[in-house]
């Protein structure tokens, strides 16, 4: 680990380093709340910066607290999250904003133990919302804190690794100061994404980099280790494009759970009731990849479908699947 005076002289850098270089200005951080920083959190998980900045502004303009995101519908807060992926965080998000305002009188709580009971809200997450939404010491270990990690300490190992992540969360608690933390956790987070980058770390003008174990051995671009690689299984989805007498399309509604969960999408077919393909696609997803196949379908079965049908362009306003977005974009435009 490191001494006392390693750990006294590595915050205080990091702090320094934050105020005059790091990022001040961005959409969540104007005001900061509990409520704005706990959104932009579930929103940058899995996500980058620059496609939640947009996202999250047309959020908080629609459900601008969490009474308001409360007592919206679940079809509401999907349709407002269409296109960042990932459903079940706006799904934990909406059913954590209810329990919120039946338990907490509809105040993020600002303890660990309180926060990490809400659907959605793990241990990082939830020390990101103490130090940046609370001013109180909270402990992140995010991404961009394993790869500035597994830097500083010279890791040889894949810092996601069960044993690795335990032994991170030491050195994160070890390294996280009482005082100056939201400065701190925010200085973290902009160092990994700005200087201690992923492949092209910018050594030359860390804050850390005196004490960087992988910078002294020449090996900070090697560093963190990969995750062991695995197989994707590819999945053929056929989806049913079927019009009524008044040119609306027949959409039904997922399932909850699984991919997709709680979006509107076209029915899937097997291929032998396929009959022709009108557009196909390659979506790509954590655990699979799946081929998309838009096809036209002979005698569809819609009592058994329980479809809802819409115009090309007003189903654009529902929760949909970024691919069946596109498609029905393309679809609206002709």
């Amino acid at each position: 680990m490191f001494s006392s005076t390693q750990i006294e002289a590595l915050q205080s850098a990091l702090v320094r380093w934050q105020k005059r270089h790091g990022r001040h200005d961005l959409p969540w951080q104007q005001p900061r709340t509990p409520y704005r920083v706990w959104v932009s959190e579930i929103m940058l998980q899995q996500t980058q910066v620059t496609k939640v900045c947009d996202y999250f502004q047309r959020f908080i303009a629609r459900f601008p607290s969490v009474s308001a995101l409360a007592a919206a519908s679940e079809e509401d807060v999907l349709s407002y999250w269409s296109g960042l992926g990932y459903y079940a965080r706006a799904r934990n998000l909406h059913s954590a904003a209810r329990e919120i305002m039946k338990v907490h009188d509809g105040q993020l709580p600002d303890t660990l133990e309180a926060l990490v009971q809400l659907p959605g809200i793990g241990r990082s997450t939830a020390g990101a919302i103490l130090a940046l939404g609370h001013g109180k010491r909270g402990v992140i270990l995010d991404g961009n804190v394993k790869r500035v990690l597994a830097r500083l300490l010279a890791l040889e190992h894949w810092p996601g690794d069960r044993t690795m992540e335990k032994h991170l969360w030491q050195v994160a608690e070890q390294l996280t100061p009482n005082h100056d933390v939201d400065a701190f956790v925010q200085g973290w987070m902009d160092l990994g994404a700005m200087v201690c980058r992923k492949g092209h770390p910018q050594c030359d003008i860390c804050p850390w980099s005196p004490y960087c174990r992988a910078r002294q051995r020449g090996i900070a671009d090697q560093l963190p280790v990969p995750r062991p690689k695995r197989s994707k299984k590819v999945e053929h989805w056929y989806l049913a494009v079927v019009r009524n007498q008044h040119d609306e399309l027949a959409l039904i509604k997922r399932p909850r759970t699984g991919v997709w969960g709680g979006l509107f999408c076209f029915p899937v077919v097997t291929k032998a009731q396929a009959q022709r393909v009108i557009a196909q696609e390659t979506h790509i997803l954590t655990h699979k990849n799946l081929v998309l196949h838009f096809v036209e379908v002979t005698s569809p079965p819609l009592a058994d479908w329980s479809v809802a049908w819409y115009h090309a362009d007003k189903a654009l306003s529902l929760g949909l699947p970024a691919p069946i977005k596109r498609f029905l974009q393309r679809e609206s435009e002709q």
